[in-house]
Order: structure tokens, then C-alpha cells, then sequence
């Protein structure tokens, strides 16, 4: 099984009248404009996740969006991907979805990259540092994984913005 771990894109800074708390906190016009690449560079390579997990959070909720208009895969919501979520309780959501043979998984960091150490046998000392709109690609065997996974790719859209020659926001 593929799991696809996307951190969220870039949101808008700050909060507003109309914004009141980090979680409904949107992606900002670059968020978004980076995400449709990302996704669109997955597509590309012929990514094909089903389902397209998300943290409850507006800005996950939009990144997994942008990656389903692209991507075609179930939208469902988590809350095992909301901040301060431990990757065990993601096993336990992604384990009703074993038989599939691609995820994708939408949430925050520092949470992305804690789920990534434990997906392929790290330590809490290992640290998988992620971008705003980074998506890592790891292969496991089961869900949740008895073995450790292996990382397969990582991206990120200024990487992404580069092979493809795309002008950043």
C-alpha cells in the first residue's frame, strides 16, 4: 500500500473579523495555486488515491479538495489528523481502508512528520520536517504497518514549481 502524507498548504496569515481561530483558518491565494500544482504533478505520476483523508481543519479540508478535483479519490474527514493527533489513532482510521492500494492523508505539522517516523520505524528522535504543500510517498506492507515502511519520494512545490517550470506565487 502507497500512503501519500500531504501537510496542508500554505493558509492565510493571522486572524480576522471573519476568521476567529486557527481552525478556520483558509488557504491563502498561493496555497492554493501550489496545491492544484502539487496535485497536478501527482496526477501526472499516476498517483491515484481513494481514500483522501483530511484533518478537520479548513485549510486540510481545502488542500484535500484541490487533491480530489485532480485526483478523483472519496473525500473523508478525520480527526485523528487534527493538530496534537497521534499516528496510532491514524492506523486505526486507516486500517478500515487496508485493501486499498493508495491513501493520501491531509493534515499539520508537526503531526505529518511524526506519522511519517512511525510509518517507516523511526524514532522519536527522527524528524521529517515538512513544507507547507509537501507530500511524501511511503510504501507499507500492512495497516496498520507491522514492518517498517519505506519512504519512496518526497516533494515539495518549490521542487515541484522547478521540474515543471512553474513561476511560484
Amino acid at each position: 500500500m502507497k500512503i501519500y502524507v500531504v501537510r496542508h498548504g500554505v493558509p492565510v496569515d493571522g486572524l480576522t473579523a471573519e476568521i476567529r481561530t486557527d481552525a478556520e483558518r483558509p488557504l491563502s491565494e498561493r496555497g492554493i495555486v501550489e496545491t492544484n500544482m502539487v496535485a497536478s504533478a501527482l496526477k501526472t505520476l499516476g498517483a491515484r488515491p481513494d481514500p483522501i483523508v483530511s484533518s478537520p481543519l479548513v485549510r486540510a479540508c481545502q488542500t484535500a479538495d484541490i487533491f480530489q478535483e485532480h485526483l478523483e479519490g472519496e473525500r473523508l474527514l478525520s480527526g485523528s489528523l487534527a493538530p496534537g493527533g497521534a499516528p496510532d489513532e491514524v492506523f486505526s482510521f486507516l486500517s478500515k481502508y487496508e485493501d486499498r492500494p493508495e491513501i493520501m492523508v491531509v493534515g499539520h505539522e508537526p503531526d505529518v512528520g511524526d506519522l511519517v517516523s512511525a510509518l517507516v520505524g523511526g524514532s522519536k528522535q527522527f524528524c521529517m520536517p515538512f513544507k507547507k504543500g509537501a507530500v511524501c510517498c511511503i510504501e507499507v506492507a500492512d495497516m496498520p504497518p507491522v514492518l517498517s515502511g519505506g519512504i519512496v519520494w518526497m516533494l515539495n512545490p518549490a521542487v515541484i514549481g522547478a521540474f515543471f517550470q512553474v513561476k511560484q506565487p
